[in-house]
């Protein structure tokens, strides 16, 4: 009887569930390891889910293959270069986010947030780091993951809150990251307002880390108004820095936000 399982392929999404080599994830549905059984051989990667076989740059999705040993000319050929120009199915959030013009640094940070990576308490947990208490240190209430530091936490919601008044918009707020980054998107208004509103996602939620490192390291209280007025601040910084066409004078900006995102 012909093995069923050799009719189904994985939808690989964000490549935390299918396995690299012995999924079959790629199209045609048969696993790497039967399309390139030299390379599977050599390979130091085995068992590796696809997520963990590269990463994101400036430039999109890019491999990072290790091997036993240096790969021979044959090996080198188009085999291998077929492996190359597999790439992973392209995720919403990820290419409207790598658009963006904001520092580098915040992109990575905001990828490792998209993806869940940020070294939360809960991820800490998982990883069998011994923890005093799972507990978010803003509210010290409830466990401390990604969605509640940044999106459900009752002493950040109002800086969410003040943008949706902002936008004049009464909505559920999403909780996971992803979600959340694809909910900052105006139905109404063009790419440039849009970007604006993915930019004031990338503030908050730099913002909401960067008050949680200050509580921690350097003994700072929470300040619900000061991470309003900061990450105003931060984002028309990073607007007037990164984007050519943003001539808006700093008190203009501040004393109407509405018009800032409309």
């Amino acid at each position: 009887m012909e093995d069923v399982s050799k009719q189904f392929s994985w939808k690989v999404g964000r490549g935390d569930q299918a396995l690299f080599w012995e999924d079959s994830w790629v199209d045609g549905g048969v696993p790497l390891k039967d399309q390139f059984p030299e390379l599977y051989q050599i390979s130091s990667q085995r068992l590796h889910i696809v997520e963990d076989m590269g990463y994101f740059s400036d430039h999109g999705w890019e491999w990072n293959f290790s091997w036993r040993h240096n790969l021979y000319d044959s090996e080198m050929g188009p085999t291998y270069n077929l492996i190359k120009a597999e790439q992973l199915p392209e995720v919403s959030g990820f290419h409207q986010l790598w658009d963006l013009k904001v520092p580098p640094k915040v992109l990575s940070f905001a990828w490792r947030l998209l993806w869940d990576k940020l070294p939360t308490k809960d991820n800490f947990s998982r990883r069998q780091i011994q923890l005093d208490n799972d507990l978010c240190p803003l509210c010290q209430t409830q466990p401390e993951t990604a969605s509640h530091l940044f999106f459900t936490c009752e002493k950040v919601l109002p800086l969410w809150w003040e943008f949706f008044t902002w936008v004049k918009q009464d909505t559920t707020l999403h909780y996971s990251p992803i979600d959340n980054f694809l909910q900052h998107s105006s139905t109404t208004g063009g790419k440039d307002i849009n970007r604006r509103w993915k930019i004031w996602w990338l503030v908050a939620t730099k913002s909401i880390w960067q008050s949680k490192k200050d509580l921690l390291f350097h003994n700072h209280s929470f300040d619900i108004s000061k991470l309003v007025d900061n990450s105003i601040f931060l984002t028309w910084t990073w607007l007037k820095g990164w984007d050519k066409d943003f001539s808006v004078p700093y008190h203009q900006w501040s004393s109407a936000m509405p018009l800032a995102f409309a």
